[in-house]
C-alpha cells in the first residue's frame, strides 16, 4: 500500500505546518507515523488554545469585578457626599432660623 503525495500539510493551530515535501511515492508505513505526530501536535495546540482562552476569560472576569467594585465605591462615595451636604445645609438653615428668631 502506497500513499502518493507531494506535500503533506497539516494545519496545526495557529499556522499550517508542512511535514513532508517529496516528489516520490511514499509507503503508508512512512506516512502514518508522521500523520500521527501531526495529529498529536494538533490536539496539543487545541488544548493549549482552550487553556489560554480559559485563563484569558478568568483574567477578564477578575478585571471586570475590580472595575465594577471601584465604580460602585465611587458612586457610593458621591451619593454619601451629596446626602451629607444636604443634611449639613438643612441643619445650617435651621440653626440660622433659630438664631434669627432669638435675635428678634
Amino acid at each position: 500500500m502506497t500513499a502518493s503525495t507531494r506535500t503533506l500539510t497539516v494545519t496545526v493551530y495557529p499556522t499550517p505546518t508542512i511535514l513532508i515535501t517529496s516528489n516520490q511515492k511514499m509507503a503508508a508505513e512512512t506516512v502514518a507515523p508522521l500523520a500521527a505526530v501531526a495529529q498529536t501536535k494538533m490536539v496539543k495546540a487545541k488544548v493549549k488554545a482552550k487553556v489560554k482562552a480559559k485563563v484569558k476569560d478568568k483574567v477578564k472576569a477578575k478585571v471586570k469585578a475590580k472595575v465594577k467594585a471601584k465604580v460602585k465605591d465611587k458612586v457610593k462615595d458621591k451619593v454619601k457626599a451629596k446626602v451629607k451636604a444636604k443634611v449639613k445645609a438643612k441643619v445650617k438653615a435651621k440653626v440660622k432660623d433659630k438664631v434669627k428668631a432669638k435675635v428678634k
